[in-house]
């Protein structure tokens, strides 16, 4: 009962704070405020002491890195480079935290699950139209509907499709491995299937799809068929279901706007929302770069003038790897790919733990959203790093013999 109070409790502090998110104090939105004070107290719980940690290090270099780039040295956006910097530091600051506290996996897979369960379940008040949401989700108009996708506490589409497909990944693979079904880790799953259905946000399907298929694949690998089948059917039913009945969901998939009238469903750049014509333009603005540039990255808001200059549109490329080049440059984007390196490693040599499978949905998920979208949010990277230090964890690192131990209901 106490543990459960803690938890509801918990759950009200950060509903409060994270639905107050876009309230501005000295031109900074509350939500920031909140993840620098997150950050910081982190930093005090763990009395500025330094874990180290390859993961810690690549990502926090990452981070750093955007104080230095031409728009920060020459430009003046030294704001714009504290900015990016700030948003990077929940990775390392949040890992280097759980490494020096040295928790076991029981403990972290309980953190995992209550912020999973939070991130769904703090839609709820939005669906029942309890609370109205005070900033608007991706627009539907040009697909014929005057309505907008769901947003809750997130303040921007992508935040909030990117931390519900993991949401939703990791429920699916706690009730896989739950020896009994709860009830209600269903009817959580069920929300989150129609959250992220309601976002309309195609990165987070795409997420959630090929995450997915990657965890279904090695759970099937580890003799778990007769688990695994019955929600591989009822996924498939229930995307195909949806997807015959909603024509706007059609209509957003294949980008089938009603002012394009010169829609091609066989046009890739069409189907990607210009994607393909960001990327282009940003390959071009990387190679005409000077070779500074080159080196140490635009910095983000040089990067957008640089893009409104080639295309007219005031936009990043939409794939963090590309962004990451021209914003970060070579150095920004070599520890980039040095962290994904040692994450990676990190997942392989955990072939005998039973979260293996959850790590490699979640990794792959994650370059997914790179591919597609890029960008740092304190949910998404939250997920991300804790269940990296779930493989981490030394408890995780041995094969569980009794699997009894996943039982994650965390509210009795």
């Amino acid at each position: 009962m106490e543990r459960r109070i803690k938890y509801w409790v918990l759950s009200f502090i950060l509903f409060a704070f994270f639905a107050m998110g876009g309230v501005r104090i000295f031109s900074l939105e509350l939500n920031d405020i909140f993840q620098g004070g997150f950050l910081i107290v982190l930093l005090f719980l763990s009395q500025f002491s330094l874990k180290r940690n390859s993961i810690t290090k690549y990502s926090f270099l990452v981070a750093f890195k955007f104080l230095f780039t031409t728009g920060t040295l020459f430009y003046g956006y030294f704001n714009d480079g504290i900015l990016m910097m700030f948003r990077g530091l929940t990775i390392p600051i949040l890992n280097n935290y759980l490494l020096i506290k040295k928790y076991n996996s029981a403990q972290i897979r309980q953190a995992i699950v209550f912020l999973s369960d939070f991130i769904i379940l703090s839609f709820l008040p939005y669906i029942l139209h309890i609370i109205p949401e005070t900033s608007k989700g991706y627009s539907l108009a040009n697909y014929g509907v005057e309505t907008h996708g769901i947003l809750g506490i997130f303040y921007n589409p992508h935040g909030a499709a990117s931390a519900v497909s993991l949401a939703l990944l990791i429920e699916l693979f706690f009730i896989i491995k739950s020896k009994r079904i709860s009830i209600f880790k269903v009817f959580i799953f069920i929300v989150g299937f129609y959250v992220m259905y309601k976002t309309y946000v195609r990165t987070g399907y795409a997420m959630f799809i090929v995450g997915s298929m990657v965890l279904f694949y090695y759970e099937f690998k580890t003799n778990k068929f007769y688990k695994v089948l019955p929600f591989v059917l009822s996924l498939i039913l229930g995307i195909v279901y949806i997807y015959n009945n909603s024509s706007v969901l059609r209509k957003r998939i294949w980008d089938e706007s009603k002012y394009n009238k010169h829609y091609d469903p066989h046009d890739i750049n069409t189907i990607s929302s210009g994607r393909i014509i960001l990327w282009m333009a940003s390959i071009k603005n990387i190679k005409d770069q000077d070779v500074i540039s080159l080196l140490i990255g635009q910095g983000f808001k040089r990067s957008i003038e640089s893009m409104k200059e080639s295309t007219g549109l005031s936009k990043i490329a939409h794939n963090g790897f590309l962004d990451m080049l021209l914003q970060n440059g070579i150095l920004g984007i070599l520890f980039f790919l040095l962290f994904l390196k040692v994450w990676y490693k990190l997942i392989k040599s955990r072939k005998s733990s039973m979260y293996y499978s959850l790590g490699m949905a979640v990794f792959i998920s994650y370059i997914v959203f790179n591919v597609l979208q890029g960008g740092n949010g304190i949910f998404f990277d939250t997920q991300v790093t804790l269940v990296i230090n779930l493989l981490l964890s030394d408890f995780a690192f041995k094969k569980e013999k009794d699997e009894k131990n996943c039982d994650v209901s965390i509210y009795h």
